[in-house]
């Protein structure tokens, strides 16, 4: 099934969260703070709170929009998170680093059976303004596939703690304030 927009691929990735049973695993680069994180980050605690194991992938360059408080609830909720990249807050419990480069994906896997993949970020831009396109598919192989790679993806970065992101060099807090400033042209 093709999904064209945010507007058709949200409530359909909505629905597959609230009908997981199992296994949720979520990866996106942009996640802002808007409509479509209240309700996916609702979504998600549900999931977590009927004994679904919840797992989402944030870039935290694409993701620095991200409520804190959504953060916060979802682990909470019992949620993992995992970043990519530098941070600029949040809580420290399950944090990490990525290592090799940005993180682009936009997917979602549920209970090894539904993936839904395509351009759609996690923001209001890909309900509103941005032209998408989703794919679903019901392919326990392409799942397994997916799933891997965010595992992969996991495995290769590094974890950090408080002390650690505090004590990170000047020309390091520089650079990502730098990009910072580029946040909606990358």
């Amino acid at each position: 099934m093709v999904h064209t927009n945010g507007d058709a691929a949200f409530p359909a990735m909505l629905d597959a969260i609230g009908r997981a049973r199992s296994r949720v695993s979520f990866e996106t680069y942009v996640s802002e703070s808007g409509e479509i994180a209240d309700r996916f980050t609702a979504a998600f605690e549900d999931a977590a709170r009927r004994g679904v194991e919840v797992r989402l992938v944030l870039d935290s360059i694409g993701a620095k929009k991200t409520d804190a408080s959504h953060i916060d609830r979802l682990e909470r909720a019992g949620c993992r998170v995992v970043w990519y990249n530098r941070l600029a807050g949040f809580s420290f419990e399950e944090i990490y680093e990525y290592q090799r480069a940005m993180m682009h994906t936009k997917a979602l896997v549920v209970d090894g059976v539904l993936s839904i993949v395509g351009s759609a970020n996690f923001g209001n831009r890909s309900l509103e303004l941005n032209e998408e396109l989703n794919v679903a598919a019901f392919d326990r192989a392409l799942a397994a596939r997916l799933t891997a790679d965010m595992e992969r993806d996991i495995r290769q970065s590094v974890k950090l703690d408080l002390e650690g992101w505090r004590a990170r060099p000047l020309h390091i807090r520089g650079r990502e304030q730098l990009w910072s400033f580029f946040g909606e042209v990358f």
